[in-house]
């Protein structure tokens, strides 16, 4: 008995992941946002997570201008 081979083809992750930026002051919803996006996929590319702990005060540098 002969199989035709399959003639599509295996899609690569070429493109890079999203750049998603957690910014909260609780460590939870930190845990949280990463346990939810971790197999998050959208137009074929994965998220890269980057996190940042917010503290009143700290927001300098962060899209304020002077």
């Amino acid at each position: 008995m002969l199989f035709k081979q399959d003639d599509t083809a295996t899609v690569v992750d070429s493109l890079p992941p999203w750049k998603v930026l957690i910014v909260d002051d609780e460590p939870d919803i930190h845990s949280v946002t990463k346990m939810a996006l971790r197999k998050f996929r959208l137009n074929d590319r994965g998220a890269f997570l980057s996190a940042c702990l917010f503290r009143p005060g700290s927001q300098r540098g962060y899209g304020t201008t002077r």
